[in-house]
């Protein structure tokens, strides 16, 4: 799924999940992947992976991989035996908190603000990886213009990009990085 795919909350679901396991690839393609962004990615993506079965979202877009069973985690695992590298014991992970998430809208809103908690770890580091942090920078902030597009209400981090720095998540990090 493209940008321009992107028509409800539904689609930016999708489009988001798809990012973020191109992300999960990226890592796992590494020799020595910082585990704890990884695992983030994987924990992100197998969230959306949830939402997308539980509200029947458009899946097209989507590794044909995840689609057989819906698992982030051993996507990521295939990704690293594709590179030719061992594997990682990582930890399981949780299912998502569903009391917040009970439509497509709530979905992004969750996902965004998972998202805008990478971006916040990234702004603490003294020096980020520039590409992941930019990257991660351009998905919060299509995530979000596509949630005031949709009039998905938004709470947290992303909330407070929109409140105090006008919508931009640029504008969020260069205040927090001051």
């Amino acid at each position: 799924m493209t940008q321009a795919d992107v028509k409800t909350p539904g689609d930016a679901v999708a489009w988001l999940v798809g990012r973020t396991l191109e992300t999960v690839a990226i890592h796992a393609q590494r020799p020595k992947p910082v585990q704890s962004q990884w695992w983030r990615q994987m924990a992100i993506a197998q969230y959306g992976l949830h939402w997308i079965l539980r509200f029947k979202l458009d899946t097209s877009g989507l590794p044909d991989e995840v689609l057989f069973d819906y698992n982030a985690q051993e996507y990521g695992h295939e990704q690293r035996e594709r590179a030719g590298l061992p594997a990682i014991k990582l930890r399981d992970v949780n299912e998502p908190d569903r009391s917040r998430v009970s439509s497509a809208g709530d979905a992004l809103n969750y996902l965004i603000d998972c998202v805008m908690a990478t971006v916040d770890d990234y702004t603490m580091m003294s020096r980020p990886p520039k590409k992941a942090f930019a990257r991660e920078v351009e998905i919060a902030q299509t995530a979000i213009d596509w949630a005031r597009a949709f009039d998905v209400p938004l709470t947290g981090r992303a909330k407070t990009a929109i409140a105090q720095y006008g919508g931009s998540v640029q504008a969020y990090v260069e205040e927090k990085r001051a």
